[in-house]
């Protein structure tokens, strides 16, 4: 339902004891709906879910991330890590969905033996490095957190 749909259905007034005991007809100004003040009048039209806007983060360089090949951060306290396959990167939170411990156990390994899957070390679940999705143990079917991230200038940054 639209905004002007919204404002018609409230001009109705179904409230008329906040103006007086009569039903008349009056107009209605944006006073009337504190919460859709700012809505298409320039205001911040964010969601409550939405982050602020926060300027991407270099991670690393493009040349040092081997390919195929990964690589773990910490960024802010949290553990991430990054599969390169090809000019494709992928950025996840360094947790299995299973038991939420670290997916490695030997530095900047998360691939398997064929490098083409991530692979949790404790219980050998493996994830697809394009959607995170478990294909393949206890946990199948979940998903690893993905982070956004782009490549600009040979630099991986994250969103």
């Amino acid at each position: 339902m639209s905004l002007m749909s919204l404002m018609s259905l409230a001009a109705m007034d179904p409230a008329p004891w906040r103006y007086g005991s009569s039903n008349q007809a009056r107009e209605t100004t944006w006073q009337d709906y504190p919460l859709l003040a700012n809505h298409g009048r320039g205001g911040d039209n964010r969601r409550m879910t939405d982050k602020p806007d926060v300027p991407p983060v270099p991670l690393c360089s493009l040349d040092s991330l081997p390919d195929p090949g990964s690589k773990g951060f910490v960024h802010q306290g949290q553990a991430l890590f990054a599969v390169r396959q090809g000019q494709q990167v992928f950025v996840y939170e360094n947790r299995c969905p299973h038991r939420g411990i670290p997916l490695e156990w030997v530095p900047d390994q998360f691939l398997d033996s064929s490098e083409r899957l991530i692979q949790c070390a404790t219980h050998g679940a493996l994830f697809l490095p394009e959607s995170g999705e478990c294909v393949a143990g206890p946990c199948a079917g979940a998903f690893l957190q993905a982070r956004a991230s782009h490549i600009s200038d040979g630099q991986l940054w994250l969103d």
